[in-house]
């Protein structure tokens, strides 16, 4: 008459989400590898360099000056309000990117058919873990000052969560070695394209909004 401890997908794919972000603006680590990348970019030191980034997709006309004095106040102010934008905005984007990848997974799954909503449940459940895996390193990282170890769990993480990804579709589908092998590959692919264009449309959402 017992009944058994259950935590709903997506409110532990939230729950560990919102604290993976938390830490990461947290940690000194993690937001000096932001303004570094600002700084290789010439934004930072080089007010200048501002005039040079242009946008020549959708709404160009609306979002080049929008750009453009955002750019600027980063070289004004320092790139310490892009870092707080962006790690604002990158949770809104990854969870965006799970219902349209989900999407993209129905062709591959047509017969037997599939639900929608399952393909939905794999992915939180597999994100979940990936956030789990980078509080880990954050944490690492940051507790630990010996290079080895942080090197060893990237490498660890490298190799066990495509692993699982494979492994977690063989499950739920059912399907041959073979054929998850090959639906593997061509979601990767399709999943690192989507993550690209969403994490650009983030950066230059962030630095228009600021």
């Amino acid at each position: 008459g017992r009944r058994a401890r259950y935590l709903p997908p997506l409110r532990l794919y939230l729950v560990v989400s919102v604290t993976v972000f938390l830490l990461a603006a947290v940690l000194p680590s993690e937001r000096a590898a932001v303004a570094a990348a600002g700084a290789d970019l010439g934004i930072v030191d080089s007010p200048g360099g501002c005039r040079d980034l242009n946008y020549d997709g959708p709404g160009a006309t609306w979002i080049n000056p929008r750009l453009h004095a955002g750019c600027d106040k980063i070289a004004r102010q320092g790139s310490e309000r892009l870092v707080e934008q962006f790690t604002h905005n990158l949770p809104r984007a990854l969870f965006l990117l799970l219902p349209l990848f989900a999407l993209c997974m129905k062709p591959l799954y047509w017969r037997p058919r599939r639900h929608y909503v399952e393909h939905l449940l794999l992915l939180v459940h597999n994100h979940t873990l990936v956030f789990v895996a980078l509080a880990a390193l954050l944490l690492v990282e940051a507790l630990l000052p010996w290079p080895a170890a942080v090197t060893t769990l990237k490498f660890t993480l490298a190799l066990l969560l495509p692993w699982y990804f494979y492994r977690s579709m063989r499950t739920v589908y059912g399907q041959s070695r073979t054929r998850t092998a090959a639906k593997f590959l061509v979601l990767g692919g399709v999943y690192l394209v989507l993550a690209s264009i969403l994490l650009a449309l983030t950066g230059i959402f962030s630095v228009v909004a600021l």
